[in-house]
């Protein structure tokens, strides 16, 4: 496994790939499977084509966060990548409750991110007769290596070029892994990832929902709000407006503590929320929950007696903004 610093290194300039700890491939089948993906997603996937995929929030009966999924959405099986709490797995035959369907946990699958600008070179070898350049985002394949079936998603969270492999257990990873080696990259640390997602707006979890709600934590994107369907954790749609707001801020140096508090002057408006890894970066990456009106990009507040300044995001160009899939000379 990389060094944190040369796990940032490959998302932002090789390929890396990410194994998320604890993430299970759901296979949901049965004439009623869109269904009961609709009650396990708290994003809708009522109008998602088939052969594609869509990134929602998990929910529990309470309406808290649990994780986040990626639903694979095939012609006969929906596949649901989650990296959601074990409680939350528990509510797999409650969804499927009355309805023709079958949800279940595949342990025999493995899922896989592979992720960076040279990210393609590695997927390509799995996209069978797609070439890599015509999988657009949002698109999942279906293709077969060794007799095995292997779905591929282009679907990341870096903002870099990305795809989600879901695998056969086996030597199909080190495979993956030993591809992105050649590259300069490799099976990357998960502790580089709240940085990575500070830096590009993806969540941050369990972290970035701590004590505050899905609003608050910037969250609801993941969230379809105007549904009339019933769906875990649904009562999350009444929730209140916000009077707090989740905000990226940069400070020199070493990270503050979390929990840290943040002021303007002498008036206290907040309190770090995520603190993420340095990575032999000079400034570090935090967010910040504050209280309106302080929770926007541009501000100058001090955050355990340090400046800090708050932040549009993204706060980076990535690489691959500039780049195109399948030019091998760039």
């Amino acid at each position: 496994m990389l060094s944190i610093a040369e796990s940032y290194d490959a998302i932002r300039n090789q390929a890396a790939v990410i194994e998320r700890p604890g993430a299970a491939v759901i296979r949901v089948t049965g004439p009623d499977r869109a269904a009961v993906v609709g009650r396990l997603l708290a994003r809708s996937t009522e109008f998602v084509a088939v052969d594609s995929c869509v990134d929602s929030l998990l929910l529990g009966p309470d309406g808290q966060v649990k994780g986040l999924a990626t639903a694979l959405i095939g012609t006969e099986t929906i596949w649901l990548v989650s990296d959601a709490e074990a409680d939350w797995i528990d509510l797999l035959s409650d969804a499927a409750e009355g309805l023709e369907a079958v949800a279940e946990v595949a342990p025999e699958l493995r899922a896989l991110h592979v992720e960076g600008p040279r990210s393609w070179q590695v997927a390509g070898d799995y996209t069978g007769d797609t070439p890599i350049e015509d999988l657009l985002l949002g698109e999942l394949v279906t293709t077969r290596a060794d007799g095995e079936q292997i779905l591929v998603a282009r679907s990341g969270s870096t903002a870099d070029f990305g795809y989600l492999l879901v695998l056969p257990e086996g030597g199909l990873r080190d495979e993956v892994v030993a591809a992105a080696e050649r590259l300069g990259g490799g099976l990357i640390d998960p502790e580089v990832l709240p940085l990575v997602h500070i830096e590009t707006n993806h969540p941050v979890l369990p972290q970035q929902t701590r004590d505050c709600t899905v609003l608050e934590a910037g969250l609801g994107w993941f969230i379809s709000f105007d549904r009339s369907d019933e769906f875990i954790g649904d009562q999350v749609c009444q929730l209140p407006a916000p009077h707090r707001r989740v905000v990226a801020a940069q400070l020199d140096g070493e990270p503050p503590s979390l929990d840290a508090e943040v002021r303007d002057g002498d008036v206290i408006v907040g309190r770090v929320q995520v603190v993420a890894p340095r990575a032999d970066r000079p400034q570090s990456l935090v967010l910040l929950l504050l209280e309106d009106p302080y929770g926007v990009p541009g501000l100058d507040l001090t955050v355990d007696g340090r400046p800090a300044h708050t932040l549009s995001r993204p706060v980076i160009r990535p690489r691959s903004w500039t780049m195109s899939i399948g030019d091998e000379s760039a």
